[in-house]
């Protein structure tokens, strides 16, 4: 039976940096043919413009008909202020201006260097997001904006639409398609949160839009896209979370948000109200001023009310220091960039359910793995489905949820709903089913592939944050929050542009996890990380070989799976001779425990 592949190059971000490119994956195209059957096996990629058409087009579909057929207006209150607004329904004009609330609110594109036009009367207030609210991206993502910086610019909304001025109010955002559309999320979230419009009925001041102005929103790493975010999830996924009593916009504390979110301040965020609390992994020792070690957190965690710990990564601290300060503390290990088996799935949601105080829960960055698990507690208990909880934990934690995590969530939804609703505990396993199960066998390539993307991804997102924290601590935002802003005015012509200030409620000074001022990262060459497996050595597998370890193969990635050093899957092989492992490649192996000859690696 003859078959004939025709393999694609993989695809790459064009801005990812020139070092990750000859390293990056992407699925691939693989086209069989047999007795002149042709049969394609695509993966879920698709292209980004395509994509962004097909959103747009489906967004504009949706749009309620009483506002399309009839012609109705539609009316919108900001709670507490008897002026009623009216949307606007339109697209940018020729100055690149949108009008959203007719009369009173304006988005308005601006290019980079160029002069802003000259005010027409007293009446105009040209506002936009200070520089240290603006998003820091990891990777190829770019927005949402974080809680605090939503909320702190709703409340700049609120308070200019109050004012019983009648200003015109007009936020300006620089004409690219990343800034576009994070300005859309902005006015689209007031629209939400302050007027109480549906998602529908917030699109429709933007479903003229061109489907060119804007995009969806994506996960934090370089590889192609798989799954998207769009405006419309995130303004779902907040409504949910006021809905649930997880957000009140009008009591949320923006200076506590500002200073935990803060690599220098713990890198925490408290996802779910009195329930989950989201963090960076501790570290056995201190290494700079953005790691900690479990006794830093006492202090926080006992006024948080936090009374167990889940570690998600590989140990790298003593989990007896917790349980010292009277902290439980539970290990749930999986891959990072990977999806949780339905045993650690089923076990996390039980302890979840059990517990009845704040649960602080980690993995290495306390993003994909972590963002996982907080999101089926979310969907079974919550009520959310799989993309508004992406959406609320990417806005509450950006860079939350990573890669193939996104699919498994949606696949997971209809399941973890039912549950919820037959109050099941956990995923119904028994207690048997509920021990440490090896992954499903689904043959040698496969595993070793799906370990090897993600390790690529992990280390996406590890070099990320690096690059992340050098960039906020080159804008100076270390040894303090944006609390400290003050009002920024500059005159530019005729026009006074007023730069927000943080205006945040008089609470108590937030527990301090650690004092101290911030130092540089120190910089890693990529040619001292060690070499990993790479997509052309897993094609050279020889089938003679694959065809012998196949049947008995056992990929179990366990605690040790992972080494801290260079973060390589290491793939334990069974049922082959010593013979066999020689002639296969060492770099499709590297991990296993043996060279060729049967000699042991150093240190092993």
């Amino acid at each position: 039976m003859k078959k004939e592949k025709i393999l694609l190059e993989p695809l790459v971000h064009p801005k990812a940096p020139t070092s990750m490119k000859p390293r990056d994956f992407s699925p691939r195209k693989v086209i069989e043919k047999e007795k002149g059957k042709e049969e394609e096996k695509i993966s879920l990629v698709e292209d980004a413009d395509t994509d962004r058409l097909e959103l747009d087009s489906l967004s504009q579909a949706s749009t309620p008909s009483k506002h399309k057929e009839e012609g109705s207006v539609c009316k919108a209150r900001i709670a507490g202020c008897e002026e009623e607004f009216v949307l606007g329904s339109g697209s940018f004009d020729g100055h690149g201006k949108l009008e959203i609330l007719k009369g009173r609110l304006f988005l308005k594109k601006y290019r980079k260097g160029s002069k802003f036009p000259s005010q027409t009367d007293g009446r105009d207030v040209h506002m936009c997001v200070p520089a240290r609210l603006r998003y820091f991206p990891f990777c190829a993502d770019f927005g949402p904006f974080n809680l605090g910086t939503t909320i702190t610019m709703l409340r700049s909304f609120e308070d200019k639409l109050r004012s019983g001025t009648q200003e015109r109010i007009t936020l300006f955002v620089e004409d690219t398609i990343t800034d576009v559309t994070n300005g859309m999320y902005l006015i689209g979230s007031f629209l939400c949160v302050s007027m109480g419009l549906s998602p529908s009925e917030a699109w429709i001041p933007f479903a003229q839009v061109s489907p060119w102005d804007h995009c969806p929103f994506r996960d934090a790493t370089w590889a192609p896209s798989t799954f998207n975010i769009t405006l419309r999830d995130c303004w779902a996924g907040l409504q949910r979370a006021m809905e649930q009593g997880l957000l009140d916009p009008s009591s949320l504390d923006v200076n506590e948000y500002f200073y935990y979110e803060s690599p220098w301040n713990g890198d925490m965020h408290e996802v779910v109200k009195g329930k989950f609390i989201a963090f960076r992994g501790p570290k056995g020792s201190k290494m700079n001023d953005t790691s900690f070690i479990p006794s830093d957190f006492e202090l926080v965690f006992h006024a948080k009310n936090v009374t167990r710990v889940i570690r998600l990564n590989e140990n790298e601290y003593r989990k007896e220091e917790f349980e010292e300060m009277g902290i439980k503390h539970t290990d749930l290990f999986f891959v990072d960039c990977s999806t949780p088996s339905d045993a650690i799935v089923d076990k996390f949601l039980k302890i979840a359910e059990k517990e009845k105080g704040v649960m602080a829960v980690h993995c290495f960055a306390g993003l994909g793995r972590t963002g996982t698990l907080i999101a089926t507690y979310l969907m079974k208990h919550r009520s959310f489905t799989a993309r508004e909880a992406i959406a609320w934990l990417r806005i509450c934690r950006p860079g939350s949820v990573i890669g193939p995590q996104q699919q498994f969530l949606e696949l997971m939804e209809e399941k973890l709903k039912r549950l919820g609703e037959d109050k099941v505990p956990g995923l119904g396993l028994s207690d048997h089913a509920t021990s440490p199960l090896r992954l499903r066998m689904r043959g040698a390539r496969e595993r070793l592939t799906d370990a090897v993307q993600s390790a690529e991804l992990a280390d996406m997102v590890s070099n990320g944050m690096r690059r992340r924290e050098l960039e906020r601590v080159h804008d100076g935002e270390e040894g303090h929050s944006p609390a400290n802003n003050k009002v920024e005015e500059e005159e530019e012509g005729e026009l006074k542009i007023v730069s927000h200030s943080l205006s945040f409620r008089s609470n108590p000074t937030p527990t301090p996890v650690k004092a101290g001022k911030a130092s540089l990262l120190p910089k890693v060459r990529r040619s001292q990380l060690p070499e990993r497996p790479s997509a052309e050595a897993l094609q050279g597998l020889p089938a003679r070989w694959m065809k012998k370890v196949e049947p008995e193969f056992e990929a179990s990635v366990l605690s040790k799976a992972l080494s801290p050093s260079c973060r390589a899957p290491k793939v334990l092989l069974k049922g082959h001779t010593r013979g066999e492992l020689a002639t296969a490649p060492r770099d499709a192996i590297a991990g296993t425990r043996r060279r060729e000859g049967g000699a042991r690696r150093p240190g092993k």
